[in-house]
């Protein structure tokens, strides 16, 4: 089962952060998660929500706010402290992973469930083919029109259906949406398979507990690809234990 970085190892380091993401390259995980939001000026950033309040020293929307006013704002640090990460571009994500030679899966989520940012799958799509890079690339988002959007625009692309409760009612579209995944609340998984009978794999968010990621690393009845969690370091210590015993 694979490990995800959630937002990057985001327990030791400011989430979404330049830091967060060659840290968890470092650790050695089979994946990244990390989210995309569009500046004012159609500018591709790498940031949780919809403002800047909650991860960073400045507050504002997103969308509201230029590139260079975004790069005004500093990355808060686990702790709260202010620190000296920048909020970074998707093209600097990019830039790094590939200093990096990182060779497991980016999976890159399209902010779009409460602002629909038009044109972002086609910046996106336009950006991920300039840039040379040895890792899979999967595209995920909780707006399914936005998935069917990079579905038209590249055909080859993984796609998945991100799943909270108040989706759970939609889980019959799954078939007629056609991803290759499902990224799931962990929660819920229970909830879904009682209604869809399908078999693609299932990704898990955000699983952070050690007895959770314990029982689902120990689940091989179920089809769970990855657990993606904001702790890599621990995760990856008990698989490898539990591998060795």
């Amino acid at each position: 089962m694979k490990i995800y970085a959630h937002r990057g190892n985001k327990s030791e380091y400011p989430e979404n952060s330049l830091a967060a993401f060659q840290s968890a390259v470092e650790l050695g995980v089979e994946g990244i998660e990390l989210d995309v939001h569009l500046s004012k000026d159609n500018e591709m950033v790498v940031i949780h929500d919809e403002t800047l309040d909650r991860t960073t020293n400045k507050s504002g929307e997103v969308q509201t706010l230029t590139l260079a006013e975004l790069k005004q704002a500093n990355l808060l640090n686990v702790d709260g402290s202010v620190s000296e990460e920048l909020l970074p571009t998707l093209a600097e994500v990019l830039n790094l992973l590939d200093e990096l030679t990182f060779t497991g899966d980016l999976n890159i989520e399209l902010k779009t469930d409460q602002n629909e940012y038009q044109g972002i799958e086609k910046l996106v799509k336009e950006l991920i083919e300039s840039k040379p890079r040895s890792y899979p690339i999967i595209y995920s988002s909780f707006n399914w029109h936005t998935i069917n959007r990079m579905k038209k625009l590249e055909p080859q692309a993984e796609l998945a259906l991100l799943f909270a409760q108040p989706l759970m009612t939609y889980q019959h579209l799954i078939p007629e949406i056609a991803p290759h995944g499902l990224h799931i609340d962990f929660r819920l998984v229970a909830q879904l398979e009682s209604a869809y009978q399908g078999d693609l794999p299932l990704r898990l968010w955000t699983v952070n507990d050690l007895a959770d990621i314990r029982n689902w690393l120990l689940n091989e009845e179920r089809n769970i690809e990855v657990i993606m969690t904001d702790y890599p370091r621990q995760a990856l210590a008990l698989r490898s234990e539990l591998a060795s015993n």
